[in-house]
């Protein structure tokens, strides 16, 4: 019986993804959003990112990283005993206040409101951004798009804290983008807008590097299953993408020290009225990608959105729209319906031919808004039963 009910779970999870996450469908609802709306910016305070400083991992339109590892010297390392402080979250500070006194902070302090992620994952902004603090525990793949919200930086920092104690000996974690400064399309993701996704390695038995490919031999069950628990324990976790075949191996684990079986389920699989959140996605044999929820940082933003624009402060910003090519397509074509050209559309899709396959995704660059998000309800933290692991095995 468990077997069948696993195969019901698992289409259940791959219709979350597709609905929810990753799909071609969600990607293209995100294109209609707020069409009076425009992506915040920070003026002049951030350097324009050349290609040669694009060390970030790129990845696919479903967010899969594809270059190979970067050089030793691409990896920001930190020296020993560096403790990364986690940044203040701060409650709202425009609740109660009227249309005035929030033009009044837009307009003489600004950064006081702390962090704004606006529109969605896929096609975002990011104002008051907060750039990852240097610590020993982890390393800096990506030198430039380190940026997310306060409440982003302070839930990763928390989470690589909670396997430190309990393993003190951790090496530590890689770390690939997070978002631009000012959030917007970061080539090559379709994610990583708006300051709330974040690209990081899996923990390793033996010589720890990004982007390795982990294997059953290679994989350190337990120090990443302490990570993954903690971010679903201790943060606002909305997803966490990870292959198919390495959650197999985590929960095997996680089983085998003696977590609770119905909890486990809801979390790899979901329940009749939670959703998985872990969820699987081509790619991720090689990292994990964490989308967290931002409450405060959407509230902030939905309600300085008004004053932020009325002063200027947002400036239109590029994203980019999936589009299924159909028979008889061509780059031409595409360029005159979606008012672009046909060097643009060939260097967003790195295509090296005008010939287009049909039936598959290619991106349409565009230009204009990405406004405050939708208020999404932040569910309650999904906990399991107050006992510990138990046995000789929880000590492996």
């Amino acid at each position: 019986m468990r077997r069948g009910g696993n195969v019901l779970r698992w289409l259940g999870a791959v219709f979350a993804c597709g609905t929810w996450a990753c799909g071609p469908a969600f990607f293209a609802q995100e294109a209609v959003q707020h069409p009076g709306a425009a992506q915040p910016v920070v003026a002049d305070s951030v350097p324009v990112r050349s290609e040669a400083a694009d060390v970030g991992q790129g990845c696919s339109l479903k967010g899969c990283l594809r270059r190979p590892n970067p050089a030793a010297s691409e990896v920001a390392s930190t020296p020993p005993g560096k403790r990364a402080v986690p940044p203040e979250v701060k409650p709202p500070s425009l609740r109660g206040k009227g249309a005035d006194e929030i033009a009044r902070l837009v307009r003489t302090d600004l950064a006081s409101l702390g962090s704004m992620s606006f529109g969605s994952a896929t096609r975002g902004g990011l104002l008051n951004a907060v750039r990852m603090p240097e610590d020993d525990r982890w390393k800096m793949v990506d030198l430039v798009n380190n940026w997310g919200t306060a409440e982003t930086i302070r839930y990763l920092v928390t989470a690589i804290h909670a396997v430190h104690e309990q393993f003190p000996d951790t090496h530590p974690l890689f770390i690939g983008d997070i978002s631009a400064q000012r959030g917007g399309y970061l080539r090559p993701h379709i994610s990583h807008q708006a300051g709330r996704d974040v690209d990081i390695s899996y923990f390793y038995t033996h010589t720890p590097s990004w982007y390795a490919r982990v294997t059953p031999a290679n994989l350190d069950k337990r120090r990443t299953w302490a990570f993954i628990r903690a971010l679903i324990t201790q943060t606002d976790v909305h997803y966490i993408f990870i292959d198919r075949r390495v959650q197999s191996w985590l929960r095997s684990y996680a089983e085998s020290i003696g977590e609770d079986e119905q909890w486990l389920e809801s979390v790899f699989h979901g329940s009749k009225n939670q959703p998985p959140i872990i969820l699987h996605e081509p790619g991720h044999a090689t990292h994990l990608h964490i989308r967290f929820y931002n409450p405060i940082a959407e509230e902030t933003a939905r309600r300085a959105y008004p004053a932020l624009l009325a002063q200027r402060k947002l400036l239109p910003s590029k994203y980019h729209v999936p589009y299924k090519a159909k028979r008889g397509d061509t780059l031409l074509g595409l360029a005159k319906r979606y008012r672009t050209t046909v060097t643009a559309l060939m260097q967003a899709n790195g295509l090296k031919t005008k010939a287009l396959r049909a039936d598959k995704t290619y991106l349409i660059p565009r230009e204009g808004p990405a406004g405050p998000a939708e208020p999404t309800p932040v569910p309650p933290r999904r906990l399991p039963p107050a006992r510990p692991p138990t046995g000789a095995v929880a000590s492996r």
